[in-house]
C-alpha cells in the first residue's frame, strides 16, 4: 500500500521534512506507523478499512483519511494526500507577532519589539508537561550565561485546559517540580501566561493565542528569533552543553557580519 502525500508550502519554501502516518482500524486500534522524507508512504496492511492520521515535520500540518485496502491485490497507491503548512513556516523571515491573548506575566511584562538587537529564545511550555520541566535547567543556564551577552528568553505557557489565568495558579502547580527539579530556583525570566484552548471541533481543532500563531504543535518548542526581530525557526538544541554553543556560534556569526572582532 502506497499513499503519497506533499505539502505544497513546504515545497515552494525549498526546506526538508518529513512526512508521517499511522493506520488505524475504525474502532482507533494503531496498527502500524510509517515515515518518510520523500513523502511516500508505504504499509503492508491486510485488506479491510482504516484511518490514515498524516502528519509532517514541524513545517506540516495534519489530515486525516478513509484508506480502503482491496482485496485480491498485492500493490495499491492511493489518492495523493495533501497536507497544509503549519504557522510556523509561514513566519520564516517573517517579523515576530507580538504576544497577544495574554492573561497575566510572571515577572516584567515584555514586548518582542523591545528586544529588537539580541537573539530571543521565546519558549512555549506547561506545567503539564513532563519535558518541559526537565528542560527549564538548560534554559536557566542559557539566561545565566547570555543574559547580558545580546540573548533573551521568554515563556510563553500554554495552559493546557484555559484554568491556569494567575500567577499564583501556576506557582501552585510548580511548586514541586521547583524543588524536586529545578533544585530550588524559579524561572529567571519573564513568563507569558496564556490558554491553550483549543477552536474548532475534532481533528480540525487548533490551539488559540500565541501557541497558534506560532504553529505549536508539541512541547516544549524554543523559537529563535533574531536581532532584527524576524523568525528563524525552532531551535532545536534541548542539552544545555549543545545549545550554549549554539548560541555561541549565533553570536559570532552577528559580530562578524557587524564587521567586530571576536
Amino acid at each position: 500500500m502506497l499513499v503519497p502525500c506533499e505539502c505544497q508550502e513546504l515545497d515552494r519554501s525549498g526546506r526538508g521534512g518529513v512526512y508521517h502516518a499511522y493506520a488505524e482500524t475504525v474502532d482507533g486500534r494503531a496498527v502500524a506507523f510509517t515515515y518518510d522524507y520523500t513523502g511516500r508512504l508505504e504499509f503492508l496492511l491486510p485488506p479491510g478499512e482504516y484511518r490514515l492520521r498524516v502528519y509532517g515535520s514541524e513545517f506540516v500540518g495534519k489530515k486525516r483519511v478513509a484508506l480502503t485496502v482491496p482485496k485480491n491485490r498485492s500493490e495499491h497507491t492511493t489518492d495523493l494526500v495533501t497536507l497544509p503548512a503549519t504557522g510556523l513556516l509561514k513566519l520564516i523571515g517573517q517579523p515576530a507577532p507580538e504576544l497577544t491573548d495574554v492573561v497575566g506575566w510572571k515577572g516584567a511584562a515584555v514586548k518582542l519589539g523591545d528586544l529588537k538587537g539580541q537573539y530571543v529564545l521565546l519558549e512555549f511550555w506547561g506545567w503539564w508537561c513532563g519535558p518541559c520541566i526537565g528542560h527549564m535547567p538548560a534554559l536557566m543556564t542559557l539566561h545565566d550565561r547570555f543574559k547580558d551577552k545580546g540573548v533573551a528568553i521568554v515563556g510563553v505557557h500554554v495552559d493546557a485546559d484555559g484554568k491556569i489565568r494567575t500567577v499564583e495558579e501556576l506557582d501552585a502547580k510548580l511548586a514541586q517540580y521547583k524543588k524536586d527539579v529545578w533544585k530550588g530556583r524559579d524561572m529567571p525570566f519573564p513568563l507569558a501566561l496564556t490558554s491553550g484552548k483549543r477552536t474548532g471541533e475534532g481533528e480540525d481543532a487548533q490551539r488559540g493565542g500565541p501557541a497558534g500563531r506560532y504553529g505549536i504543535s508539541s512541547y516544549p518548542s524554543t523559537i529563535l528569533i533574531d536581532p532584527e526581530g524576524k523568525v528563524v525557526g525552532k531551535f532545536h538544541e534541548r542539552d544545555a552543553e549543545a545549545a550554549v554553543k549554539r548560541i555561541d556560534a549565533l553570536l559570532q556569526e552577528a559580530k562578524k557580519a557587524r564587521g567586530e572582532k571576536k
